[in-house]
């Protein structure tokens, strides 16, 4: 991985996630991922908060989708929040946003569940954002 700035494993600003669900092959190693995430998310019931930190595309987020819930969106790259705003385009329950998953704002049990997938490993310390 190529250090990046502000201490991150690869560029978030620069780094281009499309293909990572759009191709076919990798479309095949990535569904059992997100059934898993979809399984756990369900599992958790109806009338839920769910927090998404490094949403990317917005691929989780839609995949897991239930319109009983409400959704938050965050990721580093504005390019991808307006992808992913573009991918859950009418659904008033999905706030997407650009920020920093290491410099959350939001307070502590706003939301039931948080989703944090494929990012930590980007992160220069994932223990302390956790």
């Amino acid at each position: 991985m190529v250090k990046a700035k502000d201490g991150y494993l690869l560029d978030p600003m620069e780094e281009d996630h499309l293909g990572l669900y759009e191709d076919k092959a990798k479309s095949f190693f990535s569904a059992r991922r997100l059934r898993e995430i979809k399984k756990r998310v369900d599992a958790v019931g109806d009338n839920k908060s769910v927090l998404e930190l490094g949403c990317g595309h917005g691929v989780v987020l839609d995949y897991v989708y239930n319109p009983t819930n409400t959704y938050t969106g965050i990721d580093i790259n504005p390019n991808s929040v307006e992808i992913a705003k573009k991918r859950n385009e009418g659904r008033e329950n999905v706030t997407l946003r650009a920020g920093d998953v290491m410099k959350v704002d939001c307070p502590d049990n706003t939301a039931d569940i948080v989703i944090c997938t494929e990012v930590l490993e980007h992160l220069p310390d994932p223990e302390a954002t956790l």
